[in-house]
């Protein structure tokens, strides 16, 4: 599950691999957090989006990154 959340508005929603783009207002205090299936998409789709090495954990993109990649589902 892909979770995106702007704690401005409080708009949270979620994405699988192979939905539509989510509608959410990404300004202001916006991340995301991704695990599973969609963690592996954002890793293998996304060059340059930062990874913690040696984890297979849930991450969290804030700001630009969270942007980044909602933008280019």
């Amino acid at each position: 599950m892909l979770t995106f959340v702007n704690n401005d508005t409080g708009q949270s929603v979620s994405w699988s691999a192979g939905q539509p783009r989510p509608s959410i207002n990404t300004a202001g205090n916006f991340s995301c957090a991704a695990d599973g299936a969609e963690r592996k998409f954002v890793k293998d789709n996304f060059s340059g989006v930062p990874f913690r090495l040696n984890s297979s954990t849930a991450i969290i993109w804030r700001g630009d990154f969270a942007r980044f990649i909602i933008d280019n589902l």
